[in-house]
């Protein structure tokens, strides 16, 4: 039977479907009461040789109401069932209401920690526990504190495809825009996808002691805006990698994240040797010959 009909938010007699059944099971019954009643044309009489007639001849009738209290007695077990069943999902919509909570605030002191504990790798940044909690684990408020899968992949194969890029850049030994714009590109659709929830400080809260670093000003290409201008392609990397780095130890927050993947290529680019390669600053993309 559906819930709508026994709505466990109703007591049981206000449930319609109680009501329209007693209301046609007692016109009907009634009606056959009569008409039985009538045929018989009968006249009163109190001895017990007539109540045992009357209560032959309505025979019918009583075993009308005796089916109707069974129905109702199915319907009150029904709706019972209904109104536990609902108790239930209330228990477990509160408890994931808790838990979902608790999960940000253990998530927001993590972030905390790992902040006071890295000061040199947080430098200049802020971090927005909120939102980066809200695209880590996007099924949390409905009790699944799982780590999205997703996230998961965005982060190894952006990072991945970033450091693939400067290989071959430096395997080539040729300073080429198109890789470093489409390195910028694989930064930025992770960082969209983790809704820009690490960004640094505006330029009036932050200075930066390396003059060759300049964290203020921007590279434009194609209607995009990216960090890391004024500084030379290793810089950037540095850059790149440090905001990566911080993502993948904030995701360490789950207990089953595993950054194996991911530190593998960390690995790779701290062993890559540079050395021989020509640095280029970066400078605005509309200034590029």
């Amino acid at each position: 039977m559906e819930s709508k009909l026994f709505n466990p938010g109703f007591s049981f007699f206000n449930l319609s479907i109680v009501r329209y059944t007693i209301f046609i099971f007692v016109v009907v019954i009634v009606m056959i009461s009569l008409l039985i009643l009538i045929s018989e044309n009968l006249n009163f009489c109190f001895k017990a040789d007539c109540f045992a007639k009357f209560a032959s001849l309505l025979k019918v009738p009583f075993a009308g109401l005796a089916v109707l209290g069974s129905i109702l007695a199915l319907y009150a077990t029904n709706h019972r069932s209904e109104q536990a069943k609902e108790n239930m999902r209330l228990s477990t919509v509160q408890n994931n209401f808790s838990n979902y909570y608790k999960h940000i605030e253990e998530f927001e002191k993590y972030v905390e920690k790992i902040k006071n504990n890295n000061i040199s790798l947080f430098r200049g940044l802020v971090v927005d526990s909120r939102s980066l909690y809200s695209v880590l684990f996007p099924e949390s408020h409905s009790g699944n504190m799982s780590m999205s899968y997703l996230s998961l992949e965005v982060l190894n194969n952006s990072f991945s495809k970033i450091i693939d890029s400067y290989l071959d850049m430096l395997n080539s030994n040729n300073f080429q825009k198109s890789i470093l714009f489409f390195m910028a590109d694989q930064k930025e659709a992770c960082f969209f996808h983790f809704k820009h929830s690490i960004k640094y400080e505006e330029k009036e809260n932050y200075a930066d002691d390396d003059d060759d670093i300049v964290l203020s000003t921007d590279v434009a290409y194609e209607g995009r805006t990216y960090l890391f201008d004024g500084t030379n392609v290793e810089h950037f990397m540095w850059r790149i990698v440090n905001f990566f780095t911080i993502y993948n130890t904030l995701m360490k927050f789950d207990i089953n994240y595993s950054s194996e993947k991911f530190d593998s290529k960390v690995d790779q680019y701290k062993h890559i040797d540079g050395s021989s390669f020509i640095w280029h600053r970066i400078t605005p993309y509309k200034n590029m010959n």
